[in-house]
């Protein structure tokens, strides 16, 4: 990498070596991005942001996966479809860059990205797609809040970093993949011991990812936290691989010793995950603390009646909060080998009457606040199951 950048106020020289050591030193996109903006700033102090949008070609989403801003982020948790956006989508088929000096205009454009992006103030933009050959990976996106900000000089600068941040975003998808992978054939496995189908992982997935976009201002979610809720919500149950067929298929109620052995799998499947992170190595430490929270705590309850800890209210862990409302909704509204299916107002009429008690409130109120968008993940990945 030589680009020979200087700080606008001195000559003085920015080591490139110095700043990939730096970047060697963070696990994550999200940490590696602020550093990538520092860089840039070394020169191009009038650079105000970078971010990178992920696209998913399944669903045609393109949304924030990781950014790096000066002040106020303005896109929080932004998502929309590629194909209603004519620029980006010329941006992509055409794998060519976009320059924009002067964003101003956009402001009367019927796009929510425009709108938000010039409402924070920027009013330069350099817009780069993203391949790994030809699978489009989304775009990275530079900010500046003066006008005629993308000079020649300065998009040479950019254009490299864009393409070291290509390079950076490949190496974590895959990474992301592999994680993936073996995450869910572990909770696939683990689901075909109790009866719950794959769909039942589906939903809850969906169900966490709900309640933390809901919650992600107050709490100050990052993007990459609600995909790794997404991605993380199917192995909470991985624990009951240690649990004897005779308890977990059981058609009846549990007896008290039963019980007992069957509320082990939370302890186990903390077991199982750090196991596998010792040998596979395969998530950062905060990942696999989220994961490891996630697997240990989604039976903790409010009121500090629940297990393995008795742990209440802010003392659970966030992430095991919202896979809790997620998951016991879930049960509730599918069939089990030892119970029918409830219908979706007695499932609601539940949780609110345990919102305070087994239930975060806060997980519980924001969850419901669109019975229609539950409704539509239940039809879309419903289950056919015969237990006789």
């Amino acid at each position: 990498m030589t680009m020979g950048l200087h700080n606008l106020q001195s000559n003085q020289v920015v080591n490139p070596v110095s700043i990939l050591s730096e970047l060697h030193g963070h696990t994550n996109m999200s940490d590696k991005l602020p550093v990538l903006l520092e860089f840039i700033k070394q020169r191009h102090r009038f650079i105000n942001r970078i971010a990178v949008a992920r696209y998913d070609e399944t669903t045609d989403i393109l949304k924030t996966y990781v950014h790096a801003t000066d002040g106020k982020n303005p896109l929080p948790l932004y998502q929309a479809k590629l194909s209603e956006s004519e620029s980006l989508t010329e941006i992509m088929t055409q794998r060519k860059p976009r320059i924009l000096n002067n964003m101003n205009p956009l402001r009367s454009v019927n796009s929510e990205h425009s709108k938000k992006v010039t409402e924070i103030g920027f009013k330069s933009s350099y817009t780069v797609p993203l391949f790994q050959a030809d699978l489009f990976l989304g775009f990275v996106f530079f900010n500046s809040n003066i006008l005629d900000a993308m000079q020649r000089n300065v998009v040479t600068d950019l254009t490299v970093v864009a393409h070291l941040i290509n390079v950076l975003i490949i190496n974590e998808l895959t990474f992301i993949k592999t994680t993936k992978g073996v995450s869910h054939s572990i909770a696939t496995l683990a689901s075909y011991r109790d009866l719950e189908t794959g769909q039942h992982l589906i939903r809850v997935s969906h169900f966490s990812r709900i309640i933390a976009r809901g919650i992600a201002q107050e709490h100050g979610l990052s993007d990459e936290y609600v995909e790794q809720l997404f991605t993380f919500a199917p192995l909470h149950d991985i624990g009951k691989i240690a649990v004897e067929d005779a308890i977990l298929c059981k058609p009846a109620k549990l007896t008290e010793k039963e019980y007992t052995k069957m509320q082990t799998h939370t302890i186990k499947g903390r077991e199982i995950i750090i196991s596998l992170q010792q040998n596979l190595d395969l998530l950062s430490p905060q990942s696999c603390e989220i994961l490891e929270n996630i697997v240990c705590h989604h039976h903790e309850a409010w009121d500090g009646s629940g297990y393995p800890d008795k742990l209440a209210g802010l003392a659970i862990p966030l992430e095991a909060r919202i896979i809790t409302v997620a998951d016991v909704f879930d049960a509730l509204t599918s069939r089990r080998v030892y119970k029918e299916r409830w219908p979706f107002d007695k499932a609601v009429d539940y949780l609110v009457e345990k919102r305070g008690v087994q239930f975060d409130p806060e997980c519980v109120d924001k969850f419901l606040e669109n019975p229609e968008e539950l409704k539509t993940i239940i039809e879309n990945f419903d289950e056919k199951v015969d237990y006789e």
